[in-house]
């Protein structure tokens, strides 16, 4: 089948051995989270929005960042608001795979322009975005303001090493 983000396969396996922080929720494994049911609960009950606070992906892989986008999209397209922060695994994170097996290989790394790109629309509606991280504003209705504080301090660039996952 080729190289995917599939987590249960050998160096998966061999590298949650190691002591991996992995998550069994992978968005790409076979227990996606969120799961789909979150996706219908949602839609059943109509909230104004959802936040996601980060550590969504496993590593930064920038292809599970656009699955999880796209696993989303139905609340949007209901007019709920899909909020998203970096957490300290998304960002230039020097972990990033894809597996095949027995091997693993490097996969595309979320920058902060992707991040903004893939979970577009609090940036897009908000009221005030930092320059200098991925915080930003976001009136939520007449009556709530939201802060949402990206506290995550990340390389600048692509990094192949160990990842800087420290907060501000």
């Amino acid at each position: 089948t080729g190289p995917s983000l599939d987590m249960w396969g050998l160096q998966f396996e061999m590298r949650f051995e190691w002591g991996h922080r992995a998550k069994p929720y992978h968005l790409s494994s076979p227990n996606p989270y969120p799961h789909p049911s979150f996706v219908a609960e949602a839609l059943e009950k109509r909230p104004t929005g959802v936040i996601l606070t980060g550590d969504m992906t496993l590593n930064g892989e920038k292809a599970s960042a656009e699955s999880l986008a796209e696993l989303l999209a139905p609340l949007q397209e209901a007019s709920i608001m899909v909020l998203s922060l970096p957490g300290n695994h998304e960002i230039y994170n020097g972990w990033a795979r894809i597996f095949d097996g027995d091997k693993e290989f490097y996969a595309d790394q979320i920058s902060p322009q992707d991040f903004k790109d893939i979970f577009s629309e609090g940036y897009e509606k908000a009221d005030s975005v930092d320059r200098t991280s991925l915080s930003y504003s976001i009136n939520l209705n007449d009556q709530y303001r939201l802060v949402l504080l990206d506290s995550c301090i990340y390389e600048e660039q692509v990094n192949w090493n160990q990842p800087t996952t420290n907060g501000r």
